[in-house]
């Protein structure tokens, strides 16, 4: 499994790159920007290695809708995992979730 570019990101999620929340939120909202959180794990060893974001029905809500990351540590990204693989194979990894139209809370 390889680590996911930028540019692959924005493809499938571009709400990871919201500079700000949608604006039917109330002022009680707190911004999170999920590509900000992506560059701080980058620079601790951890890199994303897949991503998907939920559908928007209108065009303009697309850069706001719930997206799910998963990080791995540099050093597990070449390992690839298979149904009915040896039992003590494992990978730890990171799940991010976020959105900027308040359907999820940052999780991580």
């Amino acid at each position: 499994m390889q680590a996911l570019s930028n540019d692959q990101l924005h493809r499938i999620a571009p709400s990871i790159f919201a500079r700000e929340a949608a604006t039917c939120l109330s002022e009680k909202y707190r911004f999170v920007p999920t590509i900000e959180v992506v560059e701080a794990l980058r620079e601790e060893g951890f890199f994303p290695v897949s991503v998907a974001a939920s559908r928007s029905k209108t065009e303009d809500r697309r850069d706001y809708v719930k997206h799910t990351l998963r990080l791995r540590r540099e050093a597990d990204l070449g390992v690839e995992l298979k149904r009915g693989g040896a039992v003590n194979t494992c990978v730890p990894e990171l799940a991010l979730t976020n959105s900027h139209n308040g359907t999820s809370g940052f999780i991580l």
